[in-house]
């Protein structure tokens, strides 16, 4: 695969690093917003969208969109590191 055709992912282990230990001791990265839990049990986007929007009503939008879409594409089409 030539490099303009390498897909990746940034991955931050939180503000400051903060669970870089964990991420590396476990092997694993982790993304999203831990109070919408296994994402896995929504059935739709929207039922995704809508927890969003219940646990941030604060939020734009915008920023409840573009959030949602980023973790279900990441659990949808993301790989094994």
């Amino acid at each position: 695969m030539s490099a303009s055709n390498t897909a990746g992912w940034m991955v931050r282990a939180a503000r400051g690093g903060r669970l870089a230990d964990d991420f590396l001791d476990k092997g694993i990265v982790a993304i999203g917003w831990e109070e919408l839990g296994d994402l896995s049990e929504f059935g739709s986007k929207d039922a995704v969208l809508a927890k969003a929007r219940e646990i941030h009503p604060e939020a734009p939008e915008g920023r409840i969109q573009a959030a949602v879409s980023q973790q279900l594409r990441f659990r949808d089409e993301g790989k094994r590191f």
